[in-house]
């Protein structure tokens, strides 16, 4: 029986991590209790770094996806384009929501977390929605008219532009997440381009994330048992 080869999917790896990054800070802004002026301080700074994680994303999108999109079909993300503008709407509100809590009196920061927590829930979904649409129809346009090594070559230039913080940050959120064989070729990949320093603290700090039986696999299929 013929297969048809599977191409090179640019979406996946980044959605995954976002998927579990957005989730676990929805999940912790509702379990927050907003008068404790530790927890509150902790989880205004994790909203907002969040918060930036998704701006980013989205601005990597409009400089480097949707050109390579439209130079080979044009018109193909005039949808998507006005709901990357509705996403940066979304953001600045949610940072007015993250100003409102600290500037709230102490009596009113439960309220104040409320709103919060309901309008993220909303961006969350959305969010999930769109990064759906993404794998669906963007990737069809990409694998219509680029190669995977050209798509392969975009999302190179996309890695080469993120600040190492950030990339050790969505690191974080993408290894553990990935399953067994993507982990497996991510980490291979970056052991033959980052200094072995930095691929030994990526190692141990993965190592305390995953569960026993995935940390056996990916330590056999690096080699490294």
């Amino acid at each position: 029986m013929q297969t048809t080869p599977r191409r090179y999917d640019i979406f996946s790896y980044t959605h995954k991590a976002l998927r579990a990054y957005l989730s676990h800070v929805l999940l912790d802004v509702g379990r927050t209790d907003w008068r404790d002026a530790e927890d509150r301080t902790y989880m205004v700074g994790a909203v907002r770094e969040l918060l930036g994680v998704t701006h980013t994303h989205l601005e990597q999108e409009n400089l480097f996806i949707h050109p390579a999109m439209e130079a080979r079909k044009p018109g193909c993300t005039r949808y998507i384009v006005d709901e990357h503008v509705g996403q940066l709407f979304a953001i600045d509100v949610l940072f007015d929501l993250v100003d409102a809590i600290e500037s709230a009196p102490l009596p009113n920061t439960p309220e104040a977390g409320q709103r919060l927590y309901r309008e993220l829930a909303v961006f969350v979904a959305e969010n999930f929605e769109h990064m759906a649409f993404e794998e669906s129809e963007h990737n069809r346009v990409l694998w219509e008219h680029y190669t995977d090594d050209e798509i392969m070559g975009i999302e190179r230039r996309i890695v080469a532009s993120v600040p190492p913080e950030r990339m050790s940050l969505v690191l974080g959120w993408m290894l553990p997440h990935l399953n067994p064989s993507e982990r497996a070729t991510m980490l291979s990949t970056l052991r033959q381009v980052t200094p072995v320093d930095n691929f030994q603290r990526v190692l141990g700090t993965l190592r305390g994330q995953l569960p026993s039986k995935d940390w056996s696999k990916l330590t056999l299929a690096l080699g490294t048992v």
